[in-house]
């Protein structure tokens, strides 16, 4: 039996964990932690899961096999290295941490060991995600070479907790939205190596010093023996529209040397145009449910599709974009 436990209930993902879990007879949630006394009763309230005060009495309670992770952004770095440290396995809601020195540490604790660390990249298991990656590896839109993704989010002012406005909790606007379209560039190109920048500001919420409210990220791949690699053009917000009956109209548009694939993940559709077939609309699967691909792996004994050293650097490179977007757009390597 898995027995998951929730380290933080501040953003509302941590309901993929109790989405995931529904309908399994291998795993159940042992209780959840939150250090808002309110949010604490809240939650207790409507899931009926036991709630602890902190991570630390969570995990000594109730020494779980997976500890789930959605506490507010600043504090997740650390509760990442308890789990860790009590031989836990971890799948994060992104984003991992908010500093590349907790990120350092994280890998240093998770290397040489059995234990599985995930950031949850819930677009890799959406019907139109799953079903391009079938037509890349298929080879029907050729050599990759550009990918746009927009990533319009609505801001929900009146909701927000105290942490989300601080930039040494939030962590920025890159590592927190970015990160998932960076993920798909890695994930679809293969891409090993290269170069990142990152732009943001603060447009419209200007009673928030040090808040991002839009941003730009731009990555390119290493070439091999000359040749060029897939770019990228990553560009996030919060002010996807408040009167829209949807949070944001992401989408991704992949052009490669044989044709062009545009997801649109709200509505789950792909549409498909080659050089030698029509354009067509391309039938997708139902999304997976996100943390549903760590615990079929926890359950098997195998790694995660998302594995440790994808979670770890698409952080990196979306942690490098922040960097670069606070040194005025700074050119910056990375490699896995």
């Amino acid at each position: 039996m898995i027995d998951l436990a929730i380290a933080g209930v501040q953003h509302g993902h941590f309901m993929y964990f109790l989405d995931s879990v529904a309908g399994r007879d291998d795993a159940r949630i042992v209780g959840f932690s939150e250090t808002d006394p309110a949010k604490r009763e809240t939650v207790a309230a409507e899931t009926g899961l036991t709630p602890y005060e902190s991570h630390q009495a969570l995990l000594e309670a109730t020494k779980p096999t997976v500890v789930g992770v959605a506490a507010a952004f600043g504090d997740r770095g650390q509760i990442v290295l308890d789990a860790l440290a009590a031989g836990a396995h971890v799948v994060a809601d992104k984003p991992l941490c908010t500093t590349m020195e907790q990120l350092d540490a994280i890998e240093q604790a998770v290397t040489g060991t059995d234990q599985q660390l995930s950031v949850m990249f819930e677009k890799r298991g959406y019907g139109p995600s799953v079903k391009v990656r079938e037509l890349v590896d298929e080879g029907r839109l050729g050599q990759l070479t550009l990918l746009h993704a927009t990533g319009p989010h609505k801001l929900n002012r009146p909701t927000r907790p105290d942490w989300f406005w601080q930039p040494e909790s939030y962590g920025g606007i890159l590592n927190d939205l970015v990160v998932h379209d960076i993920d798909m560039y890695l994930w679809l190109t293969g891409t090993q190596s290269g170069t990142v920048s990152g732009r943001a500001g603060n447009f419209a919420q200007l009673d928030k010093p040090g808040f991002e409210d839009a941003g730009l990220a731009t990555v390119h791949g290493d070439g091999v023996d000359g040749a060029p690699r897939a770019m990228a053009s990553l560009e996030v917000h919060w002010m996807s529209p408040a009167a829209a009956p949807w949070h944001g109209d992401y989408r991704i548009r992949i052009t490669g040397t044989e044709g062009t694939a545009e997801l649109n993940w709200r509505t789950g559709e792909l549409f498909l145009a080659t050089h030698t077939t029509e354009p067509e609309l391309i039938e997708c699967a139902p999304n997976i449910p996100a943390a549903t691909y760590f615990l079929d792996a926890i359950s098997q004994g195998v790694e995660p599709s998302v594995s440790t050293a994808d979670s770890i650097l698409a952080t990196r490179v979306s942690l490098l974009a922040q960097q670069s977007a606070a040194n005025g757009g700074e050119l910056l390597t990375w490699h896995r």
